[in-house]
């Protein structure tokens, strides 16, 4: 009796989270999977990508970041070692 209602549970929880664009919350699981089988099986694909394009920006402005400090780090540590031997 339990196993019929299952999968209705499933696609409660599921439709709850694109609903409220919370992709998020499976993101890093093992059932992100079952999220974006079920996005494409309901016609919600473009919240999926919206969500995803979202995070690949945030990645990369966050590598961005990263690498300016390291550069600029390094820069400073150049002209420094360049002003002592000068003087």
């Amino acid at each position: 009796m339990l196993i019929p209602v299952l999968p209705q549970i499933r696609n409660l929880i599921l439709n709850n989270i694109i609903h409220k664009k919370e992709f998020g919350i499976l993101a890093k699981t093992k059932y992100f999977p079952v999220l974006k089988s079920h996005v494409m099986n309901t016609s919600n694909i473009t919240e999926l990508v919206n969500y995803l394009a979202n995070e690949l920006r945030l990645s990369m402005l966050k590598y961005t970041y990263v690498l300016l400090t390291s550069v600029s780090n390094s820069l400073v540590h150049f002209w420094s070692v360049v002003l002592s031997a000068i003087r």
